[in-house]
């Protein structure tokens, strides 16, 4: 029998360990961005300059002004773990650096070609060093000011399997300009500058245009509350910033402070709530929970608040050093700090509603639903003014989200052919044939469930699930077969894009004008919506927009970013257009009926015929739509 070869253990080369560095650390362009920034702001920088090319892949370069590098030390500056930021075990546990483990610039020489440029105010000339597959050069007396210029050029070209997975130069620059927006918001003292090269020229031949700074901020003298609003103004809209509440606290060596939204200015996604703990942008699911505690029965469910919340506390009180890129930390005590967090959110809410009770809208009495932003405003009275038998809106005879089963005449038109819209309803009929056949009675119960009396048993039926998989199915059917009905705005709809998205709107535009939405760009940071599917008469486009566009820069790498028309009579699957699927899921969720919404009889009857033939197990997204209790399970649990 032949012995098993022996396994030796071996020392991995320096340039193998680099590389598995870079995995961790440099995820992205965005990534090194991010590193070299913190670099700047280490060097107490007061001035910070990003330029990047083809969404950072071709070229990243940051400038700052910051206290330069000794020539003797540049040498040192790509080996791994170099650091002048730790000299003993004990300053582990007090860290006041962005960077102190020394693994970012050996990461990023380990995967691109790196130049860096430096000068000490002491010196007469800058010196420059390169390094490119691994090899370092000697430091070469150059031209410079004052400050730190490092160059990042074709990044992954060593591992092109890694730049397999970055994404388009607009979403990757959208990645970019986030990393700038979060230090720009932590900073208002320094003044950020970032610049995308349109052209192949150099950037010092580039025209005015091609170098136009998608950033150009001044530094804000008043570092405090004022200065922060400032910056969240530039990049949110002042319609943002003037809805904002702020409120501070400080005891106990822990201090807040919050810029947060009022309940009825909320958000479909969190990506605009802002975590700083010592103006380190982090992610943590303490202080989520906290803002989620914070609003809780004040919003409704799936929506949130615009929150930037900074933290300030002793380095003994938490750990920074348990993620390789330092963005989540370990608090000692997270609980203190997440009850502080909610008693500071919600009694400068309590004192908003009380403070100006003429804000309240006039309540009238014994109506059993309320819109979404008056049931809010209800909701902080119940909480805060104890007015428990406040009563509520009366609900419009035309409840938002409502439905018809069939188009309305002169509300749509076809876009390619001249047949009538309603063509492509469902006949009624069996809501699923191996399910039931309607036979007996059907109601509503806590305004979201439908329950039907079947033959044998009986139907509980999810109502926006199920209308939502007829919506879906109805898209997909106009889409594969270019026939979508489109309504004409009279008055284009005006959507203002953040700044660190707006660089996505011309690969998103070809995208929504596949589905029927005739978009284009409108000014600085603004797409106009000219028309829509009549599906979408009742859906808030500008949530809309901004939610599918983050979820665009989400899609995975391999996603197709050219929007090619569909083959005829082909299927639209999370296979073969993972944009288009998603932009129809969300058209069909946006457009559904909601949970809470309460229908007529006529609404119920209608809506169970809309499904016609449909399989609505479940909903698009896969949730449950249907559950069937037969009369045998309903005999057996009571014994009969």
């Amino acid at each position: 029998m032949n012995s098993p070869p022996q396994i030796r253990i071996r020392t991995l080369p320096a340039w193998l360990v680099n590389k598995i560095a870079a995995g961790e650390v440099i995820e992205r362009p965005a990534a090194c961005v991010k590193e070299l920034i913190e670099n700047g702001l280490d060097a107490g920088a007061t001035d910070i300059q990003v330029t990047v090319k083809e969404g950072g892949k071709k070229l990243i370069r940051v400038v700052d002004n910051g206290h330069g590098i000794l020539p003797a030390d540049l040498p040192l500056v790509f080996k791994s773990h170099s650091t002048s930021k730790l000299t003993e075990e004990k300053d582990l546990y007090d860290i006041n650096t962005f960077g102190f483990r020394g693994e970012a610039l050996a990461s990023m020489a380990s995967v691109a070609q790196v130049r860096l440029i430096s000068k000490t105010a002491a010196q007469s000339d800058g010196y420059a060093i390169s390094v490119d597959n691994d090899k370092i050069t000697s430091p070469q007396p150059v031209a410079g000011v004052n400050g730190t210029t490092i160059e990042i050029a074709n990044l992954f070209y060593r591992t092109p399997a890694r730049r397999k997975f970055l994404k388009s130069d607009g979403v990757e620059l959208s990645h970019i300009t986030e990393t700038v927006t979060r230090f720009a918001i932590a900073y208002p003292e320094i003044s950020f500058k970032l610049a995308n090269l349109t052209d192949n020229l150099s950037d010092k031949d580039a025209p005015a245009s091609a170098r136009q700074p998608l950033i150009n901020l001044a530094s804000v003298k008043d570092d405090s509350s004022q200065g922060i609003l400032q910056r969240l103004e530039f990049f949110y809209s002042p319609a943002v910033s003037s809805e904002l509440l702020w409120a501070t606290e400080e005891k106990d060596n822990l201090k807040l402070s919050a810029y947060f939204s009022v309940p009825t200015q909320t958000r479909p996604n969190s990506k605009q709530q802002f975590f700083y703990l010592n103006r380190r942008f982090i992610r943590d699911r303490v202080l989520s929970r906290a803002i989620y505690q914070a609003y809780h029965n004040l919003i409704p469910s799936g929506r949130y608040p615009f929150v930037a919340l900074f933290i300030r506390m002793p380095t003994s009180a938490f750990d920074v050093n348990v993620h390789p890129t330092k963005i989540e930390v370990r608090f000692r005590d997270a609980w203190r700090v997440h009850d502080r967090i909610v008693s500071l959110i919600r009694g400068a809410l309590a004192q908003k509603v009380l403070s100006e009770p003429a804000a309240m809208p006039e309540l009238s009495p014994n109506q059993p639903e309320t819109p979404e932003n008056q049931r809010v405003m209800q909701a902080l009275v119940d909480f805060f003014a104890n007015q428990g038998n406040a009563a509520q809106f009366s609900p419009s005879a035309q409840r938002p989200g409502h439905f018809t089963s069939h188009y309305s005449d002169g509300a749509s038109a076809p876009a390619n052919t001249g047949a009538p819209a309603a063509a492509l309803a469902p006949a009624p009929g069996d809501l699923h044939p191996n399910i039931h056949r309607p036979t007996g009675r059907i109601f509503q119960i806590h305004n979201s469930y439908i329950i039907e009396e079947v033959a044998d048993g009986i139907l509980m039926i999810d109502q926006h699930a199920l209308h939502e998989r007829i919506l879906y199915n109805r898209f997909s059917q106009q889409l594969a077969s270019s026939e979508i009905y489109r309504q004409k705005f009279l008055i284009p709809t005006v959507v203002e894009i953040p700044k660190s998205k707006s660089m996505i709107l011309p690969e998103v535009i070809p995208y929504l004008k596949k589905v029927g939405i005739e978009a284009e760009e409108f000014g600085e940071n603004t797409l106009a919506i000219q028309s829509a599917p009549s599906l979408l008469n009742n859906v808030n486009f500008n949530e809309f927009i901004l939610e599918f566009i983050d979820a665009f820069a989400d899609l995975p790498a391999e996603t197709p970013v050219q929007a090619g028309d569909l083959p005829a009579g082909s299927q639209i699957n999370e296979t073969n257009i993972k944009p288009i699927d998603k932009l129809i899921k969300m058209m069909a969720c946006k457009a559904a009926i909601k949970a809470g919404q309460p229908l007529t009889p006529e609404e119920i009857k209608s809506l169970l015929a809309d499904a016609g033939e449909t399989d609505f197990v479940t909903c698009p997204h896969g949730r449950p739509a249907v559950r069937k209790i037969t009369l045998s399970e309903l005999e057996g649990y009571f014994q009969r």
